[in-house]
């Protein structure tokens, strides 16, 4: 049988291990969110990364059809000429 002192001592002991327990708890859920906002921070750099590409895809494509439009104007000119003078030749 344990004395008063004795058994003092291990509640304090008991308390000391559960606080290191909770702790410890406590711990492992920091690192785990740690890791879970560096895994979105990746994703959120790929997401980024992705819409750049689709801009840049955009842009590409808003130039080629600048450049097909002034094609387009450039030969529907040359087809009005071609058309004025055949008909001057008429």
């Amino acid at each position: 049988m344990l004395s008063q002192s004795e058994a003092i001592c291990w509640q304090k002991i008991n308390g000391r291990l559960r606080t290191f327990a909770g702790v410890e708890g406590a711990v492992n859920n920091i690192v785990i969110n740690s890791q879970q906002i560096s895994l979105n921070i990746s994703q959120q750099a790929l997401a980024i990364e992705q819409i750049v590409s689709a801009m840049n895809d955009l842009n590409m494509a808003a130039r080629e059809t600048a450049s097909r439009i002034s094609q387009i104007r450039s030969g529907t000119k040359q087809l009005n000429e071609s058309a004025q003078a055949l008909k001057a030749t008429i």
